[in-house]
């Protein structure tokens, strides 16, 4: 019989440590009881407040928010979306303003783009033999099983000004019901403001926060890398609105990914859903102006396998499959069957589906729809003729409104800097504006070493020795060992007296999944003895308002 961990109460703190070596299975995905009550496994409701103490850790992300209190083992996680009723005599709703931006491609571009991907992967040569390669292949059938029922959503429905409110998940059910109205209040890592109203953003995170931290007194904020200051400044200020909040400890998901994955010295890679980053970090803090934004995601991606699959697939699809089915089939792809590496070009790849009515699929996919979409990772010439987004002008990352790593106050210098950024947030002389996933890390690495001579090998072995791959998109498979290859490329070409042997990229952490890992880190800040000193306490936010975060927030502000 396997040893299991105890929850023992630590004295002061109300918190609970572990003992023991391994965790039973049935504690999996559920919350180590705090205060030392209950037994592990009790399958204990998270949002009972008992179980959550007086601390919520919540994770802020354009498509998914994370939470839990800081003793659980996994946080609990929904989409971050709202859904408010429309009222009765309200006018037509209104297309959705993305729509132009995001189904805008060309298709020359796009045939051009992938054909040299094919050609250099070579997806089209036989690599053992047996037949010619079917890159190409999309077959589904279904199957005479019925597919087992899945883990059931606890629906969230609040009451706000007399009228239904959906929250998370269910809130996506009703995209297309003209009854409601959806809100997502986070778009590529900022507050939706270009999109939707200032008034409809800001009731749809008051309504979020509020929904997660039931019976909580505090709150420590993991914000997207992204946000800008009057970002931070605004969620903020809706957390101290909700009822019981007396205080609020900030920080960026860089730094709490890397507390998760218990380093003190890396560089980030963070893949998320819309946008991404690369910044250094150095004995737990940002290194200033290493930062690089990565203006495309798995919304991309997710985008490049649907055109594949419509334009450029051998489809052989059972009858009985409508357009959602079919997005549920290209989300398991995308989930489950997509390679980054390119390999194995002579076979299929299978994955069963199972349908909400139950139903359950058999999907066969060539290597061309596995691989194909997730080299815009290191192609993003095909991501950028996919989707508006990348090609937007979008304030820089580095102007006078979002400089967060930045601790020079000279103005004249930060005006200077603002007007040399470039729209997508990064500073380079390539001729290229949209960087590759390596080629954002190269940047990155410069900037640290920049005027460093002295100590210019040590720090880049330092750094390349851990590569944190993080991020909601950074699960596919080989996505890390195709990445440490094509940067071990880079090192031995522009930095050729460092062995190139000592870059390794880290996909999370071991027995953590890599989009939960600054949620943990998180988790872990509510346990160090010094994040008191950086809370935010109500009566100061209320007498001082962002002059507090100034003095007391953990990040250059």
């Amino acid at each position: 019989m396997e040893d299991t961990k105890v929850a023992t109460p630590l004295e002061g703190n109300g918190v609970s440590k572990v003992e023991g070596e391994k965790l039973d299975s049935g504690i999996k995905g559920e919350n180590l009881l705090q205060n030392g009550s209950g037994s592990a496994g009790s399958g204990v409701d998270p949002m009972d407040t008992s179980a959550v103490g007086t601390t919520t850790v919540i994770q802020l992300g354009s498509y998914v928010t994370r939470y839990g209190g800081p003793n659980f083992v996994t946080p609990k996680s929904m989409r971050t979306a709202v859904a408010f009723s429309r009222l009765a005599n309200a006018p037509d709703k209104a297309d959705d303003k993305t729509s132009e931006d995001d189904d805008m491609w060309s298709e020359e571009t796009f045939d051009g783009t992938l054909d040299s991907i094919v050609t250099n992967a070579r997806m089209l040569s036989r690599r053992r033999g047996g037949g010619r390669p079917v890159p190409w292949a999309y077959r589904v059938e279904q199957l005479d099983t019925k597919a087992a029922e899945g883990e059931k959503v606890d629906a969230m429905t609040v009451v706000e000004d007399g009228a239904k409110v959906l929250v998370g998940n269910e809130a996506i059910t009703v995209q297309n019901d003209k009854r409601y109205d959806v809100i997502e209040p986070i778009k590529a890592g900022r507050l939706n403001w270009e999109y939707r109203s200032k008034g409809a953003v800001r009731e749809s995170l008051h309504i979020l926060v509020k929904t997660v931290v039931q019976g909580s007194d505090s709150v420590i904020l993991i914000l997207p890398e992204q946000a800008t200051r009057s970002d931070v400044a605004e969620v903020v200020d809706l957390t101290f609105q909700v009822n019981g909040i007396q205080r609020v400890f900030v920080h960026h998901s860089s730094v709490a990914a890397a507390f998760g994955a218990g380093l003190s010295s890396c560089v980030v890679v963070d893949i998320g859903h819309s946008s991404g980053y690369v910044v250094c970090m150095e004995d737990g803090t940002a290194v200033a102006d290493s930062r690089v934004k990565i203006p495309y995601g798995g919304r991309e991606v997710s985008a490049a396998i649907q055109v594949i699959a419509d334009q450029y697939c051998e489809r052989d699809i059972c009858e009985g499959i409508d357009d959602s089915d079919e997005e549920a089939v290209l989300v398991a792809v995308k989930e489950q069957l997509c390679d980054a590496s390119g390999e194995d070009n002579d076979s299929l790849a299978i994955t069963n589906v199972a349908l909400k009515d139950n139903r359950n699929l058999r999907v066969s996919v060539g290597v061309g729809l596995r691989s194909v979409a997730v080299s815009g990772l290191f192609y993003p010439k095909l991501l950028q003729v996919l989707s508006g987004a990348p090609q937007k002008v979008a304030p820089a990352a580095d102007d006078d409104d979002s400089k967060w790593f930045d601790s020079l106050v000279d103005d004249t210098a930060r005006a200077a800097r603002a007007a040399a950024a470039r729209p997508l947030g990064f500073f380079s002389t390539s001729s290229n504006p949209l960087p590759a996933l390596d080629e954002a890390v190269e940047i990155s690495l410069s900037r640290v070493v920049e005027g460093k001579p002295a100590e210019k090998k040590s720090e880049l072995k330092r750094f390349l020795g851990a590569v944190l791959l993080v991020g909601g998109s950074c699960k596919i498979l080989n996505l890390g060992r195709v990445l440490e290859q094509r940067l071990r490329a880079i090192v031995e070409s522009k930095w050729p007296d460092i062995d190139s042997k000592v870059v390794e990229v880290v996909v999370g952490e071991k027995d953590m999944d890599p989009s939960e890992l600054a949620w943990k880190g998180g988790a872990v800040m509510a346990h160090t003895e010094s994040s008191v000193d950086f809370y935010v306490h109500i009566d100061e936010w209320k007498a001082h308002s962002v002059r507090t975060l100034r003095e007391k927030a953990p990040f250059f502000w």
